[in-house]
């Protein structure tokens, strides 16, 4: 119970921060090398690409899974109401993004969640621990992910 005087936690707004710390541990360059194609390949313009801090504005919803279908039938994106601006910060072995401005949590929300699954940096999956190659690490330079307990590539 809460005393008088004390901040009660459901009252505080959410954190418009959020940071991811890899398990395996990656270096700063590698996260790089994970992140930045990912960002071309959802159209976000990348002014300085080779900083550890990034100063991005997203006009559309490019990353979703319904996206990717509209883009694939060459169908225009969909603007969000009000552009996110953030700022992603690679460095010290960790990614951390901030929310700067726009309306729809939301959108925010499942941009970084997008970002980190797709990247490779977390699994969405149901249920099966699965591991990750490190980038390049399959002879092929794919990323693909491979069940727990197989054995590793030679």
């Amino acid at each position: 119970m809460f005393r008088s005087g004390d901040i009660n936690p459901t009252l505080l707004p959410s954190s418009h921060t959020w940071t991811h710390v890899p398990k395996p541990p990656q270096t700063t360059t590698e996260l790089h090398d994970r992140i930045i194609p990912y960002l071309k390949s959802i159209n976000i313009d990348i002014d300085i690409p080779n900083t550890a801090t990034l100063d991005l504005a997203v006009t559309g919803n490019t990353w979703s899974r319904a996206a990717r279908r509209k883009a694939k039938l060459a169908l225009p994106t969909e603007l969000l109401e009000t552009p996110i601006r953030i700022i992603l910060d690679i460095s010290d072995g960790k990614v951390e993004m901030k929310w700067k401005h726009g309306r729809d949590r939301a959108d925010v929300e499942s941009f970084w969640n997008s970002m980190l699954a797709k990247t490779g940096l977390i699994i969405r999956s149901g249920g099966e621990k699965r591991v990750l190659n490190p980038v390049g690490g399959g002879e092929d330079g794919s990323r693909k992910a491979r069940k727990s307990g197989d054995e590793e590539p030679a």
